[in-house]
């Protein structure tokens, strides 16, 4: 019965309520007053990260280019055949055929490195001593350029930086403005040609347009040390970029930092194959301006949504602990032994499936009390049949023993052999006490049987068995074969029925096949007065095709029992299936396997 509860947190309803307030609600203003008060440095932090990964990138790329810019500047220097084509004398590729190969190839090469390493807008630029001018430009008589490309910061670099890569910015003015659009700056390395000879044999230029690095965006700065090559000097002076801790060794491998000044974030990233800074300034205002506001009216609005969500979670709680009572009610009465108790399923959830778990196991706890009723009243009948029909062995077999040797005195040696087949029957079948025989035994049983029948059928029947010696150990229930058998002779509609018994091992366990030469199961049907298949709900005999089925299954799992087949040859077909067995059912470990 139910007992008055003596504490309210004893209640599932109370402990659900303070669990909520508890975990949820005292959590939940926590963490939303710490997120207040931390809100700006949360949103700093996100921004800078997302800018550090802006720059991160752009200064990966540049360094990935300036090495590429490289690697093609050594594929011409280190050029022994552009070596010896910078050495020819002037204009020889204009009267000598090999010189004029020497021409189309260093031109080719040019192509080559310009396609397929630097892949991207470049521009490739060679001046030799001689005076001439080999570009990737698209001018018409690049030598005009000569005098323009020799008053050029990068032209006088490369020549004081005697071989060694020289880095610096470059207006497009500088080059050709007529073909660099939108008077772009490029990122340039110019370096000096010398090879083997101590005269210097030219100048390589290499140029990229800087916007293939950087954005579309403000308040971008490239600095070399305390010099702004790129950006707003301006504001370079206001936030003192060039008094800021940047790295500017190539070797210096230190993290990027986060650094404050004049209300602005600045993030850095250090290019380490041109030694240069690559600096992004963001003013505090484009993200804290509108923060407080929004700050405050997500505050406002969470603390509406959250007390309207509590005051739901109480109504539905409320209405979500009513199963639970009501079960709890229904299991009451069934432990005082009401069995017609049953709770009304409302919905789909877990209390619904719990409520109608407990429904059936209510109807089954009533259907095993009445099958248990009927059970024990079927044991008494069993026992009374079980008296009446007991006969004394001895007396049965002295008897047929009597009435055999009085026919062979008479002459009658059919009779007395009738006797003898039927006594070893019954031998067999009063003998034995155990479930499980020998697959051997079983077979001598049947060639009695057959004995007996084709006296009653004018020997019109035979018994074939072609089992392999290895597998006549091998235990089987007790009058497994012998319905099935009876079924060929009954319902085979021939006047010469053949049986045939195979077995065979396969997978650890043993398949018996039952096949004769009849009409087959198709036309057995309406004798049958069942469909053919199940072949389980046909019964001939005493026992049955039913109860052997059934018996397999209890011992041996859903996986066993009869199964009927298609024949090739025609007539009926059985299979029986059960595992590999040798000796008695207690001690075979093979015994209730499931498949």
């Amino acid at each position: 019965m139910l007992h008055p509860l003596k504490y309210p947190l004893n209640s599932i309803r109370n402990k659900l309520l303070f669990a909520f307030i508890a975990l949820v609600i005292a959590p939940i203003f926590i963490l939303f007053y710490s997120y207040y008060s931390s809100s700006q440095q949360l949103f700093v932090q996100t921004v800078n990260q997302s800018n550090d990964q802006v720059i991160t990138r752009i200064g990966d790329s540049m360094n990935e280019t300036a090495e590429r810019m490289f690697k093609a500047s050594n594929l011409i220097v280190n050029d022994p055949e552009v070596q010896q084509f910078l050495k020819l004398k002037e204009n020889a590729w204009l009267e000598d055929h090999s010189a004029f190969q020497q021409y189309i190839g260093f031109n080719a090469k040019l192509n080559n490195i310009l396609d397929f390493i630097l892949q991207s807008r470049s521009y490739i630029t060679v001046v030799d001593s001689r005076g001439h001018v080999f570009t990737s430009l698209n001018v018409g008589n690049p030598d005009q350029l000569l005098d323009d490309y020799s008053s050029q910061g990068w032209y006088a670099a490369a020549l004081a930086g005697k071989g060694t890569p020289q880095w610096q910015l470059q207006d497009a003015h500088g080059i050709n403005a007529a073909i660099l659009a939108n008077q772009e700056q490029l990122l340039v390395m110019s370096r000096q040609l010398k090879g083997d000879s101590v005269q210097p044999l030219g100048v390589m230029m290499i140029g990229i347009p800087l916007q293939h690095f950087l954005p579309d965006a403000k308040d971008i700065f490239l600095l070399k040390g305390s010099k702004v090559l790129f950006g707003d000097p301006l504001l370079a002076q206001q936030l003192r970029l060039d008094q800021l801790e940047l790295g500017s060794d190539k070797d210096d491998q230190r993290p990027n930092k986060v650094l404050t000044q004049d209300n602005y974030l600045i993030n850095h990233q250090t290019i380490q194959q041109l030694g240069w800074n690559f600096v992004q300034v963001m003013p505090q205002l484009e993200y804290t301006q509108g923060l407080r506001y929004l700050r405050n009216q997500s505050f406002i609005w969470l603390s509406l949504f959250f007390l309207g969500s509590c005051a739901l979670f109480v109504v539905f709680m409320f209405r979500f602990i009513q199963p639970i009572k009501r079960l709890l009610s229904s299991m009451v009465k069934v432990g005082d032994g009401n069995f017609n108790e049953k709770i009304e399923i409302k919905g789909s959830d877990e209390i619904a499936l719990l409520s109608h778990n407990f429904n059936s196991m209510v109807h089954k706890l009533r259907k095993l009390i009445v099958n248990l009723s009927e059970e024990q009243q079927r044991k008494e009948e069993a026992r009374f049949h079980a008296l009446q029909s007991q006969i004394s062995p001895h007396f049965l077999f002295n008897t047929l023993n009597s009435i055999k040797w009085s026919a062979r005195m008479s002459g009658a040696e059919h009779v007395s052999r009738m006797i003898t087949s039927l006594g070893k029957m019954l031998t067999f079948v009063m003998s034995h006490d155990r479930e499980m025989i020998a697959l051997r035994e079983e077979l001598d049983f049947l060639e009695q049987y057959i004995k007996l029948q084709n006296i009653r059928f004018n020997n019109h029947l035979s018994l074939v068995i072609e089992v392999p010696e290895s597998l006549l150990k091998a235990h089987i229930l007790k009058l497994s074969l012998q319905p099935l058998v009876e079924n060929s002779l009954i319902h085979g509609n021939r006047s010469q029925i053949e049986v045939v018994i195979r077995a065979e091992m396969l997978d650890g366990d043993l398949h018996i096949y039952v096949n004769d030469n009849g009409v087959g199961f198709a036309e057995r049907a309406e004798q049958m007065e069942v469909p053919p298949n199940p072949l389980i709900q046909a019964k001939f005999s005493g026992i049955g095709l039913r109860n052997i089925h059934e018996r397999i299954h209890m011992h041996f799992g859903e996986g066993y029992g009869l199964e009927q087949l298609q024949s090739l040859t025609g007539g009926a077909s059985v299979k029986l299936s059960m595992p590999w067995l040798e000796g008695d059912k207690q001690n075979d470990p093979h015994i209730n396997r499931r498949r």
